[in-house]
């Protein structure tokens, strides 16, 4: 059975892996922007080569090879905030004529793959279709190295990974840091990834660092990872820090919170600076030793995100779905 992997350009590697896990054909397909890029997406899918199984990352890719053989069948990947905006409106509020879109055309979707129960929860208000979960990995080229990091469980140091985009909620982390700044008033805050506002340095503390090729040294100077999402779907950022031996903290709005919260539910937070800023200081007063206790077991919890037990789930469950939807 053929299969062909229809993906974003700046695709996740373990998306690229569980593709080539089922041993699929890839394609890149540009993100629509607006309804005509949504509509031509409709009208140029019949162009996408003939295959079996269309795995997509949006709801029009092949859609249109599914019109016109109702053997061919469509899996989605369901690897983004997608339906999230689309039933809880975070990070954007979707414009009316998208969810009308979706779940009409939702029918055409045989099956699905989340990235998180969080996901595969909101995705099943739309969706009428089966859905599976499995996480995501840690890539194979941190999984040793960030096991033999060390942090300094007893700075007041936090770092943060992600892009400069709302779904990320950095700018709700750096609310809440000026809230602990006050308090620990040696705390410093790293913030690794593209586009920041360097403005955010004018603020005591805070040091945006733009895109790092090795976050490592950040991991070792700091204390706790903190990602404040607003929808994001997983995370693999967190379950690295975790894995790097680094508390972790989330919001009740990522994925990953459903790993997190296995730390304590004092590490899972609203998406109010305060609620953030008073989980972090509450971190802070620990003692060592029980940092060190919350240390160990976040890279206990995190040591089953390797590449080769999860590309070993997603194929299992891709395969048992296509036996049962024939």
């Amino acid at each position: 059975m053929k299969v062909l992997y229809i993906h974003p350009p700046e695709d996740h590697p373990a998306h690229i892996d569980f593709a080539n896990t089922i041993n699929a054909d890839s394609l890149s397909y540009p993100t629509p922007r607006n309804l005509m890029d949504v509509l031509k997406g409709l009208m140029n899918g019949i162009r996408i080569p003939d295959y079996d199984v269309y795995m997509v990352t949006g709801i029009e890719q092949a859609l249109a090879k599914k019109v016109f053989s109702k053997k061919k069948k469509i899996i989605y990947l369901i690897a983004d905030e997608y339906f999230v905006g689309l039933t809880l409106g975070i990070p954007f509020k979707t414009p009316k004529w998208k969810r009308f879109l979706v779940e009409h055309l939702s029918g055409f979707v045989d099956g699905g793959i989340a990235i998180s129960e969080f996901v595969k929860r909101e995705a099943s208000k739309i969706l009428n279709c089966r859905i599976e979960v499995v996480y995501p990995h840690i890539p194979d080229n941190l999984y040793t190295a960030l096991r033999n990091l060390n942090p300094d469980l007893e700075a007041h140091n936090i770092v943060s990974v992600g892009r400069h985009h709302p779904v990320n909620g950095m700018d709700i982390l750096v609310e809440a840091f000026r809230i602990v700044k006050k308090e620990y008033t040696d705390a410093k805050l790293y913030i690794i990834g593209r586009g920041h506002p360097k403005e955010w340095e004018k603020y005591d503390g805070i040091h945006v660092l733009g895109y790092v090729d090795d976050f490592s040294p950040f991991f070792q100077k700091s204390s706790l990872f903190a990602l404040i999402g607003r929808g994001q779907g997983f995370c693999t950022a967190a379950v690295e820090a975790m894995h790097a031996g680094l508390p972790t903290m989330v919001s009740e709005y990522t994925g990953a919170k459903e790993v997190v919260s296995e730390l304590g539910k004092q590490f899972i937070t609203t998406l109010e600076p305060e609620d953030v800023a008073n989980k972090i200081m509450h971190y802070f007063n620990l003692s060592y030793e029980e940092k060190k206790k919350i240390s160990k077991k976040a890279r206990e919890l995190s040591a089953e995100f390797n590449k080769e037990k999860k590309c070993k789930e997603f194929k299992q469950k891709f395969e048992k779905m296509l036996e049962e939807i024939k």
